[in-house]
Protein backbone atom coordinates (compact mmCIF):
# COMPACT_ATOMS: atom_id res chain seq x y z
CA UNK A 1 0.00 0.00 0.00
CA UNK A 2 1.34 3.44 -0.91
CA UNK A 3 1.38 6.45 1.32
CA UNK A 4 -1.13 9.04 0.11
CA UNK A 5 0.91 11.97 1.44
CA UNK A 6 3.88 11.49 -0.89
CA UNK A 7 4.11 10.75 -4.55
CA UNK A 8 7.57 9.28 -4.54
CA UNK A 9 8.89 7.09 -7.28
CA UNK A 10 11.14 4.22 -6.44
CA UNK A 11 14.26 6.30 -7.12
CA UNK A 12 13.24 9.00 -4.58
CA UNK A 13 12.03 11.76 -6.94
CA UNK A 14 8.95 13.72 -5.78
CA UNK A 15 7.01 14.45 -9.01
CA UNK A 16 4.38 16.68 -7.43
CA UNK A 17 7.07 18.82 -5.80
CA UNK A 18 8.96 19.23 -9.10
CA UNK A 19 5.79 20.14 -11.00
CA UNK A 20 4.76 22.59 -8.27
CA UNK A 21 8.17 24.31 -8.23
CA UNK A 22 8.19 24.50 -12.05
CA UNK A 23 4.72 26.05 -12.08
CA UNK A 24 5.76 28.53 -9.38
CA UNK A 25 8.84 29.56 -11.39
CA UNK A 26 6.79 29.98 -14.57
CA UNK A 27 4.17 32.05 -12.75
CA UNK A 28 6.89 34.21 -11.19
CA UNK A 29 8.47 34.85 -14.61
CA UNK A 30 5.09 35.87 -16.07
CA UNK A 31 4.30 38.16 -13.14
CA UNK A 32 7.73 39.82 -13.17
CA UNK A 33 7.47 40.35 -16.94
CA UNK A 34 4.00 41.89 -16.60
CA UNK A 35 5.18 44.15 -13.76
CA UNK A 36 8.25 45.26 -15.75
CA UNK A 37 6.07 46.03 -18.77
CA UNK A 38 3.64 48.04 -16.62
CA UNK A 39 6.48 50.03 -15.03
CA UNK A 40 8.03 50.66 -18.44
CA UNK A 41 4.78 51.90 -19.95
CA UNK A 42 3.83 54.06 -16.99
CA UNK A 43 7.29 55.62 -16.70
CA UNK A 44 7.67 56.80 -20.32
CA UNK A 45 7.94 60.57 -20.75
CA UNK A 46 5.39 62.40 -22.87
CA UNK A 47 5.85 61.48 -26.52
CA UNK A 48 8.66 63.28 -28.28
CA UNK A 49 9.40 62.72 -31.94
CA UNK A 50 13.07 61.70 -31.77
CA UNK A 51 13.47 60.52 -28.18
CA UNK A 52 15.18 57.13 -27.80
CA UNK A 53 12.39 55.54 -25.74
CA UNK A 54 9.42 56.59 -27.83
CA UNK A 55 7.34 54.07 -29.64
CA UNK A 56 8.11 53.59 -33.28
CA UNK A 57 5.48 54.84 -35.68
CA UNK A 58 5.51 52.67 -38.76
CA UNK A 59 2.70 54.54 -40.48
CA UNK A 60 3.99 56.62 -43.36
CA UNK A 61 1.98 59.35 -44.96
CA UNK A 62 0.91 58.80 -48.51
CA UNK A 63 3.15 60.60 -51.00
CA UNK A 64 1.87 63.82 -52.46
CA UNK A 65 1.44 62.92 -56.09
CA UNK A 66 1.24 65.50 -58.83
CA UNK A 67 -0.79 64.48 -61.86
CA UNK A 68 1.29 66.70 -64.17
CA UNK A 69 4.77 67.37 -62.73
CA UNK A 70 6.24 68.67 -66.01
CA UNK A 71 5.37 72.39 -65.45
CA UNK A 72 6.78 72.31 -61.93
CA UNK A 73 9.94 70.60 -63.16
CA UNK A 74 10.33 73.11 -66.01
CA UNK A 75 9.92 76.04 -63.58
CA UNK A 76 12.49 74.49 -61.21
CA UNK A 77 15.01 73.99 -64.02
CA UNK A 78 14.43 77.52 -65.34
CA UNK A 79 15.09 78.92 -61.86
CA UNK A 80 18.34 76.95 -61.56
CA UNK A 81 19.44 78.00 -65.06
CA UNK A 82 18.79 81.64 -64.09
CA UNK A 83 21.01 81.19 -61.03
CA UNK A 84 23.76 79.59 -63.13
CA UNK A 85 23.65 82.03 -66.03
CA UNK A 86 22.41 85.28 -64.51
CA UNK A 87 23.90 88.29 -62.81
CA UNK A 88 22.78 89.14 -59.29
CA UNK A 89 24.09 90.81 -56.18
CA UNK A 90 24.39 88.37 -53.25
CA UNK A 91 25.67 91.03 -50.84
CA UNK A 92 26.14 94.45 -52.42
CA UNK A 93 27.69 96.03 -49.30
CA UNK A 94 30.38 93.31 -49.18
CA UNK A 95 30.87 93.39 -52.97
CA UNK A 96 29.73 89.77 -53.48
CA UNK A 97 27.90 89.11 -56.73
CA UNK A 98 26.71 86.10 -58.67
CA UNK A 99 28.06 85.92 -62.22
CA UNK A 100 27.33 83.43 -65.01
CA UNK A 101 29.06 80.09 -64.49
CA UNK A 102 30.83 80.16 -67.87
CA UNK A 103 32.45 83.52 -67.11
CA UNK A 104 33.35 82.40 -63.59
CA UNK A 105 35.15 79.34 -64.98
CA UNK A 106 37.00 81.52 -67.53
CA UNK A 107 38.09 83.90 -64.76
CA UNK A 108 39.31 81.03 -62.59
CA UNK A 109 41.23 79.51 -65.53
CA UNK A 110 42.83 82.88 -66.33
CA UNK A 111 43.83 83.41 -62.69
CA UNK A 112 45.33 79.93 -62.50
CA UNK A 113 47.20 80.38 -65.79
CA UNK A 114 48.63 83.69 -64.59
CA UNK A 115 49.80 82.28 -61.23
CA UNK A 116 49.55 78.47 -60.86
CA UNK A 117 50.86 78.53 -57.26
CA UNK A 118 48.36 81.15 -56.11
CA UNK A 119 45.70 80.09 -53.66
CA UNK A 120 42.49 81.97 -53.04
CA UNK A 121 43.46 84.62 -50.48
CA UNK A 122 39.87 85.07 -49.29
CA UNK A 123 39.57 81.54 -47.94
CA UNK A 124 41.41 80.55 -44.75
CA UNK A 125 43.82 77.69 -45.16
Amino acid sequence: MSDSRTDTRKDGIHLRAIIGVGAAIALTIVLVGAAAYWVWESDLPPPMRDAPNTRLDFHAQAPLLDSAPQPNRAAYEAEKQQLLNGWQWSDRSAGIARIPIAQAMQLMAQQHAADPDRTDKRRPQ
